[in-house]
C-alpha cells in the first residue's frame, strides 16, 4: 500500500496537478461526504461542479477512495473534507500530495471545538442519567467505576448533526470558494446567506418539537448523534463507537438489553448505510420497535433517486425521534 501512494505521488508531480475545470470556467470542488456535497452545491452554485466522492449506498467511515479518485481530487481547484478523524485515509492523500500542489484542501471542522469520545460516555455532563447509565453498565460487566476511565480521546466528527455546527462547515467552504474565485465572492456569499437562513430555521424546528417530550434517550447503532444530543439535551445511548464498525461484544450486548429493559426504552434506531445487525438483535431482544435515524454520511442510491437532501433526511429524522421520545 505505501508503494501504491508513493507511486500516487510521482504520478501526480509529473502530470503537474493540472486543473481539470470546465469549458464555461467552473472551479472543481471534491467532497468526502454528503452533507459537504450538498453545502458547496448550495453555496457555489452555477460557478462550481462538485463531486462526491462516494459511491452511492458506500460506507462513509469505511470508504477509501481508489488512486485514479485520489489522482482526480488533486487535479481539481478544491478538496473539502470533514475532518476531526472520520476520513481514515485523508493522511494518505495529504502524503502523497507532499505540499507540492495547487490543490486547496478544507478542512470543515479545523477550527470547531469538536468533543472528545471516550469509551462510555458522551461529553454533555449535565446527564446525569448518562452517567448513571454507564455506570450501570461498567457495574454489569464487572469493572469498578475507575477503571479504564479516559479522560481524553478521539474526536467525534458528526458535527453537520447539529444546524448550528453545520453553518460554521459552510461557512468555512464559503470562504475557500471566495478565496480561490474573488470575482463571484458575492455569489458565493449570498448563497450562503441563503444556506444559513435554511440551517438556522431547522435549528429552530428541532428546538420547538423535541422541548417537552417526555422522554430523552434514544438509542442508536453508533455514535453519531452526540452533538444533536448535546444541542437539543438529549442523550445518546450507542451501542457502538464512533466508528461503526467496533462492534461490542456479547458481553456488552447482553448488558445494554438489560440496561434497556431497566430504564423501558421501546425504541431502537436503525441507520441506513451501515450494518443494523447488533441494533437487530437487541431490538428484537427487548421487543422495541425500530425506526430510521439517518445520520446522513451518505445517501442510499434509493434516496438519491427519490431527490432526498441533508434538510429533508434531518426532517424525517425529527418525526422518527418524536415518535420514539413520546412525542
Amino acid at each position: 500500500m505505501k508503494k501504491l501512494y508513493l507511486l500516487l505521488g510521482a504520478i501526480l508531480a509529473i502530470i503537474g496537478f493540472a486543473k481539470c475545470a470546465l469549458a464555461q470556467g467552473q472551479l472543481v470542488v471534491y467532497t468526502s461526504t454528503y452533507p459537504l456535497y450538498e453545502f458547496s452545491q448550495r453555496i457555489g452554485g452555477e460557478q462550481v461542479e462538485v463531486r462526491n466522492i462516494l459511491p452511492p449506498g458506500a460506507d462513509a467511515h469505511d470508504y477509501e477512495p481508489s488512486t485514479r479518485q485520489m489522482m482526480d481530487i488533486a487535479s481539481a481547484d478544491i478538496f473539502v473534507y470533514n475532518g476531526g478523524g472520520f476520513e481514515l485515509w485523508i493522511d494518505k492523500l495529504l502524503q502523497a500530495l507532499d505540499g507540492d500542489h495547487q490543490l486547496v484542501i478544507v478542512n470543515t471542522t479545523a477550527d470547531l471545538p469538536l468533543l472528545e469520545v471516550d469509551h462510555h460516555h458522551d461529553h454533555h455532563h449535565h446527564s446525569n442519567f448518562f452517567s448513571r447509565g454507564w455506570n450501570w453498565l461498567r457495574h454489569a460487566l464487572g469493572g469498578s467505576h475507575d477503571e479504564h476511565h479516559c479522560h481524553h480521546g478521539p474526536e467525534d466528527p458528526h458535527v453537520w448533526l447539529d444546524p448550528t455546527m453545520a453553518v460554521e462547515q459552510a461557512r468555512t467552504i464559503k470562504e475557500k470558494l471566495i478565496e480561490v474565485d474573488r470575482d463571484n465572492s458575492s455569489v458565493y456569499e449570498n448563497n450562503f446567506t441563503a444556506l444559513e437562513q435554511d440551517l438556522l430555521d431547522l435549528d429552530k424546528l428541532y428546538q420547538k418539537e423535541l422541548a417537552d417530550l417526555p422522554h430523552r434517550q434514544f438509542v442508536v447503532p453508533h455514535k453519531a448523534f452526540s452533538y444533536m444530543a448535546k444541542r437539543y439535551h438529549l442523550e445518546q445511548i450507542a451501542i457502538a463507537g464512533v466508528h461503526p464498525g467496533a462492534e461490542p461484544s456479547q458481553r456488552e450486548v447482553m448488558a445494554i438489553i438489560d440496561f434497556l429493559r431497566e430504564q423501558d426504552i421501546n425504541h431502537v434506531f436503525f441507520e441506513t448505510t451501515v450494518s443494523n445487525r447488533t441494533a437487530e438483535t437487541i431490538a428484537h431482544e427487548v421487543g422495541a420497535k425500530t425506526l430510521v435515524l439517518n445520520p446522513v454520511e451518505n445517501l442510499t442510491s434509493e434516496e438519491r433517486n427519490a431527490g432526498e437532501t441533508y434538510f429533508s433526511i434531518m426532517r424525517k429524522n425529527l418525526k422518527n425521534l418524536k415518535i420514539a421520545l413520546g412525542g
